[in-house]
């Protein structure tokens, strides 16, 4: 087992590599760079600055001579820094790593609660309305792409879900309960497509177990 799971570490290696390479040269084709969205059309007003910019971030240097200077940063740890933020580009992932590990936790919380109890109440209720209503939900559910579903959870929560945070955050360690809320609507957008197919899979199991002659 050991062994399998440092094969299948080693295998992801050249995926990344082959990832991050296709990311850099996508970055490459585009037209402009960082540094015109940082001077915005040349708004310091000195062609120059933008240029010692460019030099100091090692713009001005072939594309392979770029990829193998950050390709060494990234395995020392130095992810650069954020041109947005200022901040550390590793600090910031790491800051954000919980919150996303809870909104995993919520989504799968959805998943078990839901999920399973529909599937095998819409097996035990097959052609019924509630049937027809699960089927229908679950195609919806597979069919829905998430940033669509997350653009219209945030519409209609700024509307009618008022008493839920659409856009906003805090922290568990400051409010529990505005934490949960807060993280209601963004888990559920998140587990959506799995609370789907394990709806399904839920109804298909118990419809095989009804079925089974146990005289």
């Amino acid at each position: 087992m050991f062994r399998y799971i440092l094969y299948r570490l080693a295998a992801m290696i050249p995926v990344l590599l082959g990832v991050s390479l296709l990311v850099f040269s996508l970055f490459w084709v585009v037209p402009g760079d960082v540094v015109d969205i940082m001077t915005g059309d040349n708004s310091w007003g000195d062609p120059s600055a933008a240029e010692a910019v460019r030099k100091s971030l090692n713009l001005d240097k072939p594309f392979y001579v770029q990829y193998g200077l950050w390709l060494g940063k990234v395995l020392r740890g130095d992810f650069g820094v954020s041109f947005i933020s200022g901040q550390n580009v590793l600090s910031e992932i790491l800051q954000r790593i919980p919150v996303n590990f809870q909104m995993i936790a919520m989504a799968m919380l959805f998943i078990v609660l839901i999920g399973i109890p529909v599937g095998i109440l819409s097996a035990y209720r097959q052609f019924s309305w509630f049937d027809h209503m699960v089927r229908f939900a679950t195609t919806l559910g597979y069919s829905i792409p998430n940033f669509w579903a997350a653009t219209i959870v945030v519409l209609l929560g700024s509307v009618y879900f008022k008493w839920l945070p659409v856009l906003s955050y805090v922290p568990f360690s400051e409010d529990p309960l505005g934490n949960i809320k807060s993280m209601l609507l963004p888990g559920f957008v998140l587990g959506l497509s799995a609370l789907a197919f394990v709806t399904r899979l839920a109804r298909s199991s118990s419809l095989d177990t009804l079925r089974q002659d146990w005289t």
